[in-house]
């Protein structure tokens, strides 16, 4: 499988681009012995490389299909990877749109799934571009998204978030505040 692109980062891993490509669809329509085999090929390369191109095709795939067979994958990556999905998030939320409404989604899953590394999102720009959507976002869907996602995150880092209290305290008094009228549903 290796020898139809270039590797990602080290020899016998992953190929790059079109022989991924092939994976990520095998992914979806192989029998599960072979998906567990594909699945195992992705970790293995994640364990061998620190590049970041792997997570950042699997977001993109993820976003693009929404398959449960990618989000597994991406909700399980190892440091240092999880610094790329986080990067990767705080990217989405900074675009707005489509983008943004993405990232919450999948920040969503991360919380509730509860990876070791999930500590380090307090302290990573994603959490303060978080904040300024909480404090600002014009959209209904996106806003509760993003709410719902610190709603799940408090109780698991309470320690970690005591630092972003003043923040809280001022987001849930806009939430209070908000005008319903401000917002279409359909």
């Amino acid at each position: 499988m290796s020898s139809s692109g270039a590797s990602g980062g080290g020899g016998g891993g992953l190929p790059a681009s079109a022989g991924v490509d092939d994976l990520i669809r095998l992914l979806e329509t192989a029998p599960d012995n072979v998906v567990q085999d594909i699945e195992q090929l992705v970790r293995d390369q994640l364990s061998e490389s620190k590049d970041s191109w792997l997570v950042h095709f699997l977001y993109d795939h993820y976003v693009s299909s929404e398959s449960a067979k990618l989000l597994k994958l991406l909700l399980s990556v190892p440091d240092p990877h999880d610094k790329h999905l986080l990067d990767r998030l705080a990217e989405g939320v900074r675009c707005g749109g489509a983008a943004r409404e993405a990232a919450f989604s999948v920040l969503g899953f991360v919380v509730r799934k509860q990876p070791p590394w999930l500590p380090t999102v307090c302290k990573h720009a994603l959490m303060k571009e978080w904040i300024k959507v909480l404090k600002s976002e014009e959209d209904l869907v996106v806003l509760l998204s993003a709410l719902l996602d610190l709603l799940a995150l408090m109780p698991v880092l309470p320690a970690h978030l005591a630092t972003y209290l003043h923040d809280f305290f001022e987001i849930f008094r806009l939430v209070v505040l908000l005008d319903p009228t401000r917002f279409t549903l359909f």
